[in-house]
C-alpha cells in the first residue's frame, strides 16, 4: 500500500454544516484526505456520509463551513464544473444508461476530460478528431484495467449487477479525476466479489495515481483496503484513525461496528 503524504492534502472540509427540515445532517464536520490515500468514510445509515459527498460535489449547498480541493475553495463552485476541477464520483443507485452500450456509457465520462469543444469541432475538425482518438484510447485503457473491454458493444442493461458496478467505476475514471468518491460500491456484491473489488481498488489507485474516498458498509472490505478511516455519527465526526484505531474505539463499536456486517 502507498504511504499517505500527510503534508499534501487533496481535500479539506472545514466546519461543514447543513440541515434538512430542521435536522442537522452535518454538524461542524472537519476532515481531510491526503494525496494518494485510500480513505474510508463509515457510519450508520443517516450519519451524513452521502450528504458529505453531495456537498463536496456541489449537489448540496453548505449552510456554513468550507470545502477546499488542492488548496482551492470550491464551496461555491458550480456543480457542472466539479468533474472538470478533478473530482468524480459514483452513486448508491447506478446512474448508467441501460439502452446505451458499455462503450457509450464510459465515453460519457471522458467528455469532461476533453480539451476541445463545440467550436473546435466546427472550425478545426482535424484537431477534434485527434482529441476524439485520444479520449477513445484512454477509455480503452480504463476498460482494460477493469476487465470490461470485451463488453464494449454490449447493451448495458443486459449485464449483471456486479459488471454494472465496474462500468460505473470506469465512467468515473474516464474523467481522469484526481479524487474519486465511491458511494457504497460493494453494495449488492457477493463476499467473493467484494474481496475482488477491494483488490481492484488498490490496483486502480496505484495504476492511475488517484486519491480515493470510500463510503462502504462492508467492514471487511473497508478494514482491508483503507489506510485511514473517518467515522460519522448523527452528522458529526465521531472518530478518525487507522483501521486498528477505529476497531478498538468503544464509541465506534457502540455506535456502529457492533451491528455492522463483518
Amino acid at each position: 500500500m502507498l504511504v499517505p503524504d500527510t503534508g499534501n492534502k487533496v481535500l479539506e472540509v472545514v466546519n461543514a454544516r447543513i440541515s434538512f427540515g430542521g435536522v442537522r445532517a452535518l454538524n461542524d464536520v472537519s476532515c481531510h484526505i491526503n494525496a494518494g490515500e485510500l480513505c474510508g468514510l463509515i457510519g450508520p445509515n443517516g450519519a451524513g456520509k452521502t450528504t458529505l459527498f453531495n456537498c463536496i460535489t456541489r449537489l448540496c449547498d453548505l449552510a456554513e463551513g468550507g470545502i477546499y480541493f488542492l488548496g482551492k475553495n470550491i464551496t461555491a463552485e458550480r456543480k457542472r464544473d466539479i468533474v472538470g476541477v478533478g473530482i468524480a464520483r459514483t452513486f448508491q443507485d447506478l446512474g448508467l444508461f441501460a439502452d446505451m452500450s458499455v462503450w457509450e456509457n464510459v465515453m460519457l465520462g471522458a467528455h469532461h476530460a476533453r480539451r476541445d469543444g463545440f467550436f473546435t469541432a466546427l472550425y478545426n475538425p482535424t484537431l477534434a478528431k485527434a482529441e476524439e482518438a485520444r479520449c477513445s484510447t484512454w477509455c480503452h485503457q480504463v476498460m482494460h484495467e477493469l476487465s470490461i473491454d470485451h463488453l464494449a458493444a454490449r447493451r448495458t442493461g443486459d449485464l449483471p449487477y456486479g459488471t454494472l458496478k465496474r462500468i460505473e467505476l470506469a465512467r468515473a475514471l474516464a474523467a481522469k479525476p484526481k479524487l474519486l468518491l465511491l458511494d457504497e460500491p460493494a453494495a449488492g456484491l457477493a463476499p467473493s466479489e467484494a474481496a475482488e473489488f477491494g483488490v481492484l481498488l488498490c490496483r486502480l489507485r496505484n495504476r492511475f495515481s488517484i486519491t480515493i474516498l470510500l463510503v462502504e458498509h462492508n467492514m471487511r472490505l473497508v478494514m482491508s483496503v483503507c489506510e485511514r478511516i473517518i467515522v460519522l455519527h448523527l452528522g458529526q465526526k465521531l472518530a478518525e484513525g487507522t483501521p486498528a484505531d477505529v476497531q478498538s474505539d468503544e464509541r465506534v463499536v457502540n455506535a456502529y461496528l457492533g451491528g455492522a456486517s463483518k
